[in-house]
């Protein structure tokens, strides 16, 4: 009698995050001891239970974009840098000048924002010695279960009934806990962006 070979198990999908603790993909984790898969990455927050963002922290983190040029408004910073580069033409000054100068304006402009905001979504982690990834199959708020991991966690693997579960991840350095929630925060918001356009 002869024995059917068994399909191996489905991977992982998109890789978001690999670091020193392991890999979060979006609908896998493998840090530390654990291991779930086939749940979402729902979310991610800094801090834990007791010392999660105050709602100051978060409203800092949103006013940091739309106050990127302080009391000036974006139009207002977009219509002077077109003023300089009028004022540069009509100065005669070399078009590959002009040119070269409306890029590095261009590029402040968009950049000035997203640093900002960057700067205070940081700012949350420095604060905070853990990680909280949300995971469940479907979008919440709202957890069942909560596992605290760290370098001396046991090996264990989350099943799906103990979703929707908050994995608190400690013993992460600064940079890491940075990159991954930045990871996790733009795949949300590149899904909510296509979500929103079907």
């Amino acid at each position: 009698m002869t024995s059917t070979p068994m399909a191996p198990a489905p991977a992982p999908s998109k890789l978001l995050y690999s670091g020193p603790a392991g890999k979060v993909w979006t609908d896998g984790v493998e840090l530390y001891g654990l291991k779930a898969q086939g749940v979402k990455v729902q979310g991610v927050m800094p801090g834990g239970p007791t010392n999660q963002p105050t709602p100051a922290e978060m409203e800092a983190v949103q006013s940091a974009a739309r106050n990127a040029y302080g009391p000036l408004k974006p139009w207002m910073v977009i219509a002077a840098s077109f003023v300089v580069l009028v004022a540069l033409s009509l100065l005669r000054t070399p078009f590959w000048l002009t040119l070269l100068l409306g890029l590095a304006l261009t590029a402040a402009l968009v950049a000035l924002p997203i640093a900002r905001q960057f700067r205070a979504f940081s700012g949350m982690f420095e604060r905070r010695e853990e990680v909280t990834i949300l995971l469940s199959e479907t979008p919440t708020q709202m957890v069942s279960s909560m596992v605290e991991i760290g370098p001396d966690t046991p090996a264990q693997t989350l099943g799906a009934a103990r979703q929707p579960v908050a994995v608190v991840v400690t013993g992460l350095p600064l940079a890491e806990r940075v990159k991954l929630a930045g990871a996790v925060t733009r795949r949300l918001a590149l899904g909510q962006v296509r979500a929103g356009r079907k």
